[in-house]
């Protein structure tokens, strides 16, 4: 799993960014734990907003609880990310709960 995080994090170094004017200080502000909510698609983004914006914070994502989320959730630990098992049809209110409880003890959550 180290050699996918490494090979990622290699692509995510050619991506660019675009903030609105705010944003970047916005995103920046490690003071308050921040909300990250992305496209299924752009799951794998979560790891370089954490590393650009939001190092100094712990982050933790929500994770299906198939077996699919289960190399997701590797990679996530792989990146420093902890992973909040659960989906809309296994673990739903479980899950939901957990990561209520990151966030209120001060971490950063990603959801999709």
């Amino acid at each position: 799993m180290w050699l996918l995080a490494l090979l990622l994090r290699a692509w995510n170094s050619t991506l660019r960014f675009t903030y609105e004017p705010g944003d970047r200080e916005a995103a920046s502000n490690t003071e308050q734990p921040m909300i990250i909510v992305l496209w299924h698609n752009r799951i794998l983004v979560t790891s370089e907003i954490k590393r650009r914006c939001r190092m100094a914070r712990p982050t933790s994502g929500m994770v299906s609880a198939s077996k699919d989320g289960a190399l997701l959730a590797a990679f996530f630990h792989a990146v420093g990310i902890r992973a909040v098992r659960g989906s809309s049809s296994k673990r739903s209110i479980a899950a939901a709960r957990e990561l209520l409880g990151e966030l209120k003890a001060g971490r950063d959550i990603a959801i999709t």
